[in-house]
């Protein structure tokens, strides 16, 4: 007899391999109640004084998938947010993750807030 799997209450599952391995592992287990950090990662986005006027948000929370680079997340910000595709081409932003700069290689955690500063100067 098959297992169905029927996520409590309005769980948002994601078609990524690695959930279908999880939950395939899960349910052989016996374990039919998943968390939504098994799946994704929430991650918030914010943009600061004139990107936040270019871009039109302020903030952005998104779901991101577990593994999800910045650089990866940089990419879908631009195909998302196509103000940013500029702004971005013309390398004049920082991007911290967690106030900190870190290398585009950097994985994405749970919780991490992404900041997009315009160029400052100052003596």
């Amino acid at each position: 007899m098959t297992k169905m799997f029927h996520p409590p209450g309005n769980l948002l599952l994601h078609p990524l391999r690695e959930s279908i391995k999880t939950l395939t592992e899960n349910a052989e287990k016996g374990i039919l109640f998943l968390t939504f950090q098994e799946f994704s990662k929430m991650v918030k986005i914010r943009f600061f004084a004139v990107l936040k006027k270019i871009v039109g948000k302020e903030e952005v929370v998104l779901d991101v998938e577990k593994g999800t680079t910045l650089e990866q997340l940089l990419n879908r910000l631009e195909r998302d947010l196509p103000p940013l595709q500029q702004i971005m081409k013309e390398g004049k932003v920082l991007i911290s993750v967690n106030q900190e700069v870190v290398p585009k290689e950097c994985l994405i955690q749970n919780g991490d807030e992404i900041a997009f500063l315009p160029p400052f100067a100052g003596g």
